[in-house]
């Protein structure tokens, strides 16, 4: 007899049915963490080995195995800017990626210190170049040492050399390896307008006291004009400069200097002496007028009109009064002068 009924001799032996065996898997496909898997739970028979049955089983997903925390993306923060990290745990079977966190690091905080700037220049004219000569930055650390930082133009920013009025200007520095920044303020003006102000004699003409009918000399003469921002120029007198010189009349005259500089014009004044052509003396009287020099005094005797000293320039430096049988004039500085009593005329010289 077999599993299967057959026919021997036309004699019909019943089937003895399957006999189980033990149950076998097959077709096993494994589950992961994400997904599940399965299996066929088989049963043969131990006789004929037909399959008896066949049942397919789910196996359920294993589900992720975290592993330890992962620390990447790493942004390092800064005295100037915060930084920040992602958190990031795997799977320690498949390592997929389980979660992933963005932690935020706050800004370095800047230590304190004492930093005192100090730049050559605050004002400046419009289309200006900053100056930073000399400049730099004292530093006094907290362990109270001082560092010195030279002020360079990659350090700056905020200045404007187009713009008229004050700015701030920031200085970006370092101090062992820290970022600081500190400011200070220029300012920038429109080009300044300069301008003659003032013109005065330098030097006198050398004729300065003249016969009746004479011409104007100006020889010698020289002006110095001052401008508005303190420079100086140095100008020839001339002739045509000069004005109110009138040969014909007698005793001292103020002359005018006008000196037209650009849209400017200045003037000075200086005095000149016109004295009568009539110098003639007989030379008893010019005999009788003792003038000579003692030290710095010049010694007028028997004078009978009035004493006029003039020194080498010509210039009138002092007078005294006449009827005196004897003056003594005290004079500053060695040197030649010119002593005239009326029409009596005498050089002197003062040592």
């Amino acid at each position: 007899s077999v599993c299967k009924e057959v026919i021997v001799a036309q004699e019909v032996v019943p089937a003895t049915g399957h006999s189980e065996g033990e149950i076998v898997a097959e077709n096993l496909k494994e589950a992961t963490c994400t997904s599940a898997g399965s299996v066929d739970s088989v049963t043969y028979c131990t006789i004929c080995k037909a399959e008896i049955s066949r049942k397919t089983v789910e196996i359920s997903a294993i589900g992720h195995k975290a592993d330890s925390i992962a620390i990447e993306n790493v942004v390092a923060a800064t005295y100037v800017s915060a930084g920040s990290y992602d958190s990031v745990v795997y799977c320690s079977v498949c390592h997929a990626e389980i979660s992933r966190t963005t932690v935020n690091v706050p800004q370095l905080v800047v230590p304190q210190i004492d930093a005192e700037v100090i730049v050559s220049q605050l004002e400046y004219t419009i289309g200006d170049n900053l100056n930073l000569d000399g400049g730099k930055i004292v530093v006094a650390t907290s362990d109270s040492t001082t560092t010195e930082v030279v002020i360079t133009p990659d350090m700056i920013t905020g200045f404007n050399p187009d713009s008229v009025g004050v700015q701030q200007v920031t200085i970006t520095f370092e101090v062992d390896g820290v970022p600081y920044t500190r400011t200070f303020d220029v300012t920038v003006k429109e080009p300044e307008i300069v301008v003659a102000q003032v013109v005065k004699i330098s030097a006198m003409p050398k004729k300065t006291t003249y016969k009746k009918g004479e011409q104007l000399d100006v020889t010698d003469g020289k002006l110095t004009v001052i401008y508005s921002d303190g420079t100086t120029q140095d100008v020839d007198l001339k002739a045509d400069m000069v004005s109110g010189f009138d040969t014909d009349k007698l005793g001292t005259q103020k002359l005018t200097i006008t000196l037209k500089v650009e849209e400017v014009t200045l003037t000075a004044t200086f005095d000149v002496t016109i004295e009568d052509d009539n110098t003639a003396v007989t030379e008893s009287a010019a005999n009788a007028i003792n003038i000579y020099a003692h030290g710095n005094t010049i010694v007028i005797e028997n004078a009978t009109d009035e004493i006029r000293v003039y020194n080498a320039m010509g210039a009138l430096i002092c007078r005294d009064a006449i009827n005196r049988v004897r003056a003594e004039l005290q004079v500053n500085g060695a040197g030649v002068y010119i002593v005239k009593v009326g029409n009596v005329a005498k050089r002197v010289m003062v040592n």
